[in-house]
């Protein structure tokens, strides 16, 4: 089975009436709905998250950010796709339990429609029907509690379970039990509400025969819980605790519960769900369902797993009226305190008319959203979101390569390290003789895949290369530049740039993926789509542009609504209409190739307009499809300001990994992991403005200008080697660049190409430190660029830009020895000191004679000549300098200690 498509449902459900645990009241619940496609059967699941992270550190945005960024695309890329495939596919990503359930249900559903067997009977059920348990929230009085109780047990409920916090708590139950007698199965909910210090308040629970008090201590203290079953007689069992079967059975060996409330949402799928049953009946410990709210798709698997063996204790599997008027199945039923198992294939229920693939937007809050099954990186990816406008598969299968590590340009004289499966733009290569051999090439160094210019060159070599090699033949198409393909390929490649040191990755970048979302809006509208910003420059774009005209094609290829289009948009009115409004304008075409209408909504974030999106439709749209544009809208609006805000957080994440792998500490090696440069050597080069030591912090413009020049250097360095990372620390930037061969030319070369570029304008200079092999080489790679760095910032070197620590090492060592003399304090002594006040006092030039005379190495004419005096006189000058000193010239250790401070001591004016 292979996953080709994902759509996430958001649905707003009112409640029957609000229902108030100790961690807040809900008046509505919002749904997030799965709906999987395969091509043998569709599949539905439902995240069991909370609108909030109050019951646990999953909520609704985050469990559709990391479904759509990571874990969708992640089952997209495997092959033979069952539901046992779904936890090792994700478990390289941490946490989001409840997401991960809810994309498992989803694919077992599937899975199981297309085999014709129930979700029950491959869980492993044993009854057609199970007994239902109530919960029944904190309400505003006794007399209100014990109406609702009465109300539950009159419908059939078979067991009632009441939430509690302090206040609430024995007085409640005490009501309930005089009530309703000793016959009432009952229970009480804390939902982590009270700490240990409370065993002897709960123990007052202990006169009322309670099946159980649940989860009265914070999910993380099993120590706490075994200590509270020591101190009260009531029996204790975990829910939040509990998240698979190894934490379950450390908690029943620890002594923390007596029984266990398995809730497979919290615990990552229904397939974990039964690990934990199995786990609890080998050591034969209770358990029972727990509910989370939710609808007939989520309560359907909840039925099927409450029939398994070792679900002795009725759940909390109520029916649908219980939360809901009107479910988005049909209906649960209570039938003698009992549900019904469904004995269909999948989940055995289906989706009511208005949550089928094709109905309207009918329901309250209802909000859908299609993910990309293919990682975020493919090259089937590319394909999809660039598709025949710029791009055209020639040769390979882009759903049998693996995710690509960037873009490269390829340069025939020089041999860059290319990233793992690295996508080439084969700039000028033309004949099949050469892109045979490049292909060959490229398939050594595991290249995903080779762009050339169309028309491809073709032919039994070409093919023969293509195959052998595994790397994909893709042909750019005639009018596109190169430039505009590698911005947006980098663009789209961008997400996951700078990761976490685990599989999942930052998408280094913040901002949204503007492509997948045109992607969306164009399935929701069945139209192409663009989206544009403020000055109708092309941000995304979405599939199925062929569909469009003359005029959208021309305006994708160059990335900008051509200017007589834009005008003729003007002078209409349509901007004007389009911005003073947050309803969608409608535009007839106006011949010449503006062939098909346009519909057009503005982008905003409150008063300002970010952009627009524009859609290439027959006719105008009708009112569900204008409302969706409009939420469209603001969904984009929302990305718009995280791609705009997401440099800053781009540049500080980088800076900080930078930094960290520069200084050669514990954290090194991960910082170097999350920017993709472990285990390959490294260059270290630093770049900064001459004479602007130490005062950028002090003086804004310049660190405008330091910003300007990161900007540039990373630009450059990324153009050469994608791999590369570069950042602005302190007041000096610094990149690391990937090196083939074990010497730092290739990083001189590329400063110097750097800084011819900028030219004299910019005052920059750069040091390049050596190559480093390991973490422990990187720190004294920085530390030798710093020193090459400060020489050029602090002393002319007869126009030199660009040093390794060795051009300059003895400007280094003074510097060196002048930072030693300076932090000691040290003054002039001796005989040096003696000719500086001697000079001072008497107007004489004594202490220039002398640097004079060793500056010749004794040649006394030439130091006359360099002072402009007669041989004599400066003869007559030296033999003073020996008397005031005194100095013995002729000792070469005094003439060596005269140098030494003369070079570290201020040059005065003669």
């Amino acid at each position: 089975m292979k996953l080709t498509g994902v759509e996430l449902r958001h649905v707003r459900m009112p409640l029957v009436a609000p229902f108030r645990t100790s961690f807040g009241t809900s008046t509505s619940r919002d749904v997030l709905l799965l709906r999987a496609v395969t091509a043998e059967a569709e599949g539905w699941g439902e995240c069991v998250a909370m609108a909030d992270p109050l019951y646990s550190s999953e909520y609704i945005g985050a469990a559709t950010d990391v479904l759509t960024r990571f874990l969708v695309p992640a089952l997209g890329a495997v092959e033979h796709l069952d539901a046992n495939a779904v936890g090792p596919a994700l478990s390289g990503y941490k946490g989001h339990r409840m997401a991960k359930a809810a994309l498992e249900l989803a694919i077992l559903d599937a899975e199981l429609r297309a085999a014709g067997r129930p979700l029950a009977r491959e869980l492993g059920a044993v009854r057609d029907r199970v007994p239902c348990g109530v919960s029944v929230g904190i309400m505003g009085s006794i007399g209100e509690l014990l109406d609702a109780v009465a109300g539950y047990v009159a419908a059939g409920y078979v067991r009632i379970k009441l939430k509690i916090e302090p206040g609430w708590d024995v007085e409640p139950v005490r009501a309930v039990r005089e009530r309703f007698g000793d016959g009432l199965l009952l229970q009480v909910d804390a939902n982590t509400a009270y700490a240990l210090a409370d065993a002897r308040h709960l123990s007052r629970l202990d006169p009322f025969d309670l099946l159980l008090i649940e989860q009265p201590l914070d999910e993380d203290d099993l120590l706490g819980h075994a200590a509270l079953a020591r101190l009260i007689r009531t029996p204790i069992c975990l829910d939040e605790s509990i998240t698979s079967a190894r934490t379950a059975v450390a908690a029943i060996t620890l002594g923390a519960c007596e029984i266990v409330n398995i809730k497979a949402g919290r615990v990552g799928g229904y397939l974990e769900a039964r690990r934990i049953h199995d786990a609890c009946m080998a050591h034969g410990v209770p358990v029972w369902c727990g509910g989370m709210l939710e609808t007939g798709i989520g309560r359907a698997a909840n039925v099927a797993l409450a029939a398994l063996p070792g679900f002795t204790l009725p759940g909390d599997t109520s029916a649908s009226d219980r939360f809901y008027r009107t479910d988005l199945t049909a209906p649960f039923v209570l039938a003698d305190g009992h549900l019904a198992v469904p004995t269909g294939p999948g989940l055995g229920v289906e989706p009511l008319p208005d949550v089928s693939p094709r109905s309207p937007p009918k329901l309250p809050g209802y909000r859908s959203r299609l993910c990309a099954v293919r990682p975020n990186a493919s090259l089937g990816r590319v394909l999809d979101d660039l598709g025949a406008t710029l791009l055209e598969l020639v040769h390979g299968d882009p759903d049998q390569t693996a995710a690509i590590g960037g873009v490269v340009i390829h340069d025939p004289f020089d041999e860059p390290v290319l990233p793992a499966h690295a996508l080439v733009l084969g700039v000028g290569v033309g004949d099949a003789e050469a892109t045979a051999r490049l292909l060959r090439t490229l398939g050594q160094q595991e290249a995903a895949g080779l762009v050339v210019r169309s028309p491809v060159p073709t032919g039994d070599e070409v093919a023969a290369a293509a195959t052998e090699s595994g790397v994909a033949l893709l042909g750019l198409t005639r009018g596109a530049s190169w430039a505009q393909l590698a911005a947006l390929l980098r663009s789209l490649l961008a997400e996951g740039d700078v990761g976490d040191a685990e599989p999942q990755t930052l998408g280094g970048v913040p901002a949204g993926d503007l492509f997948a979302l045109a992607n969306a809006i164009a399935a929701l509208l069945d139209a192409p789509v663009t989206i544009e910003d403020r000055s109708s420059r092309v941000l995304a774009y979405s599939g199925r542009q062929d569909e469009a005209d003359p005029s959208r094609i021309e305006t994708i290829l160059g990335r900008q609504v051509p200017a007589r289009y834009a005008r003729q948009l003007t002078d209409r009115g349509v901007f004007g209409d389009l911005y003073r409004s947050d309803q969608p304008v409608f535009v007839e075409p106006s011949g010449d190739d503006f062939l098909v209408p346009r519909v057009a909504v503005a982008v905003r974030a409150g008063d300002e307009v970010l952009g627009s999106i524009w859609a290439a439709v027959r006719q105008p749209l009708n009112l569900d499809r204008r409302q969706a544009f409009r939420d469209a809208a603001r969904v984009v609006a929302l990305h718009m300001l995280r791609i705009r805000a997401g440099a800053d957080v781009e540049r500080r994440l980088r800076t900080d990994l930078l930094s960290t792998a520069l200084e050669g500490g514990p954290a090194a090696r991960d910082a170097l992991t999350r920017l993709g440069l472990a285990d390959r050597p490294v260059a270290v080069l630093g770049v900064a403005l001459r004479g602007t030591e130490g005062t950028a912090d002090a003086d804004a413009g310049l660190a405008t200008d330091l910003q300007r020049l990161a900007d540039a250097l990373a630009m450059h360095v990324g153009a050469v080697h994608p791999r590369s990372a570069t950042a602005l620390v302190g007041d000096v930037v610094y990149g690391l660049v990937p090196i083939s061969r074990g010497s730092s030319d290739g990083a001189v070369r590329i400063a110097t190409d750097f800084l011819d570029r900028v030219g004299e304008r910019i005052p920059a200079v750069a040091g390049i430190g050596a190559v480093a092999q390991d973490v422990a080489g990187l720190a004294r790679a920085r530390a030798e660029a710093d020193r090459a760095l400060r020489v050029l910032r602090t002393r002319s070197r007869a126009g030199r830009r660009v040093a390794r620590l060795a051009d300059v090492h003895v400007e280094a060592l003074l510097l060196d020895l002048a930072d030693v003399v300076s932090a000691r304090g040290d003054q002039p002594s001796g005989a040096v000191a003696n000719l500086l006040v001697y000079d001072a006092r008497h107007n004489t030039n004594l202490v220039a004679t002398l640097r004079a005379w060793l500056d010749a190495f004794g040649d006394a004419v030439a130091a006359a000549a360099a002072m402009y005096v007669h041989p004599n006189t400066f003869r007559y000058r030296l033999r003073r300098v020996a008397e005031i000193g005194p100095i013995d010239l002729r000792d070469p250790d005094a003439r060596f200690a005269a140098m030494l401070e003369l070079r570290l001591s201020p040059r005065r004016s003669d």
